[in-house]
């Protein structure tokens, strides 16, 4: 039997098109097309984060704000025999799902560690450096405004960037920025984030239950254990995943430890090389062409040609990592369903006059806003500038100082963290003002850095095809 020449005649064509498609299929198609697109852009996400916080806003300051606060506080539950566990929405966004935000970030981090940027110390000291000055400014201007008061512990809040926002904004420059802008901006916020996560664990934490800390950290000990025995099954990685969330959650530690923990366990190793892929799918694609030119069935029709495609499939899952096949299997749902919700429960804040007032009167709404405009500018701009002049480093190529000013300012968009961080400042109920000033200041703050980012780097930055 001769081997077939080409795969054309089974991969291209429109008879094969049709063959396999309804006409209705085929017009849904033609619609969802363009949303599919706008899904994979960074910016879907950062509309939605947007449109759930004007939505939030929205309700809690109208007529239906009874109904907002009844969704926040739905509540959820389970029983187990005579044992009941129950949570309210609010609880299941920031304690359960938002730890899938945190074990994508843990995926980032680790990949950058490794093969990114931030693996290449050259490459890494100025992004660090500048970085390093984006927490170190923010904090410090913001315990310079609150030494005497008693939030001055809140010192966190300013020092995290919203990357979703950022990137969004980014991407909506991308005809007039280096592409290269983008990596440095998304590398800068993953040292950025590694920052935040390490203050959330060590100043954020009011009591430690080293019982359930120490359980926790072991079965961690376990799945390093089991990435280097070669075990590459999901199903163990999350049930023991799950297990080391209630241990941390338990410990009084925030769950979003625990997914950054075992994130650094998931394998980061292909089972197969390159050459064994190459060859192997070469091998099942040479027979899934003779079956289907010599006897010319569907794959339904053909038991065969269906073993081949499942062949193809587990081939192709052994040449990846399972680093990478998770991130990108969670990284939408994260993007658009996670991080939304997270923003509709927790943005919801009454604007009223006198809340507002006491935002631009009280040290700590103008200590934040400053903090995070002002504090982050000088942050990173000038530890990157001081860099720059001591040699420690350079900018890649295609970048100018000018565009880390630009980047400067997007990093005072701490939306999600910050908020976040907010929570965690302030959690009694005679808190409960400081908090509202705490998440408006936040949005302002943003809404401000975005502007000032946008415009900069729109206006005082040139186009890279002028």
């Amino acid at each position: 039997m001769s081997q077939p020449k080409s795969f054309a005649p089974i991969l291209d064509g429109e008879s094969d098109v049709h063959r396999y498609s309804t006409p209705l299929e085929r017009r849904v198609q033609r619609i969802l097309s363009p949303f599919d697109d706008f899904v994979r852009d960074q910016v879907a996400a950062s509309i939605m984060l947007f449109a759930c916080t004007v939505l939030a806003l929205v309700l809690i300051n109208s007529p239906l704000t009874q109904y907002y606060q009844a969704l926040v506080t739905f509540t959820l539950g389970f029983v187990f025999n005579s044992h009941i566990l129950t949570f309210t929405l609010h609880q299941l966004v920031n304690d359960g799902l938002l730890v899938l935000f945190f074990f994508i970030l843990g995926l980032e981090i680790k990949r950058e560690l490794m093969v990114g940027e931030l693996a290449n110390p050259q490459r890494a000291s100025i992004v660090f450096v500048g970085a390093l000055g984006g927490m170190l400014m923010p904090a410090s201007l913001f315990v310079l405004f609150n030494y005497d008061q008693s939030y001055a512990s809140a010192w966190g809040i300013p020092i995290a960037t919203d990357t979703a926002f950022a990137l969004g904004i980014l991407l909506l420059l991308r005809k007039r920025i280096p592409r290269i802008l983008m990596t440095f901006f998304a590398t800068m916020a993953v040292v950025d984030d590694i920052g935040a996560v390490m203050v959330i664990a060590f100043f954020y934490t009011p009591v430690i239950e080293w019982v359930y800390l120490i359980t926790g950290l072991s079965l961690w000990l376990v799945l390093i254990f089991i990435n280097f025995s070669g075990v590459r099954n999901a199903f163990i990685y999350l049930f023991i995943g799950i297990v080391i969330w209630y241990m941390i959650e338990s410990a009084g530690l925030h769950a979003s430890i625990a997914g950054v923990l075992v994130a650094f366990t998931i394998p980061a190793r292909p089972k197969t090389g390159p050459r064994i892929f190459v060859d192997k799918v070469r091998s099942l694609l040479t027979r899934f062409e003779e079956k289907h030119q010599y006897y010319n069935k569907m794959v339904l029709e053909d038991e065969m040609q269906h073993e081949i495609l499942q062949e193809v499939e587990l081939v192709t899952r052994h040449a990846s990592t399972p680093l990478q096949r998770w991130a990108t299997a969670m990284e939408k749902p994260v993007a658009l369903f996670v991080l939304p919700l997270f923003a509709l429960v927790n943005a919801g804040v009454i604007l009223d006059n006198q809340v507002i007032m006491t935002v631009f009167s009280q040290s700590l709404g103008l200590s934040i806003i400053t903090s995070l405009v002002l504090g982050k500018f000088l942050g990173v701009a000038g530890f990157t500038w001081l860099a720059l002049k001591l040699g420690l480093g350079h900018l890649p190529g295609g970048m100018t100082l000018r565009h880390v000013i630009g980047v400067s300012f997007l990093c005072g968009m701490g939306f999600t963290m910050s908020i976040f961080i907010a929570g965690l400042s302030f959690t009694s109920p005679e808190e409960a003002s400081l908090l509202a000033i705490a998440k408006i200041s936040v949005m302002i703050a943003s809404l401000l850095a975005g502007i000032l980012g946008y415009f900069w780097l729109r206006f005082y930055c040139k186009p890279i095809n002028p």
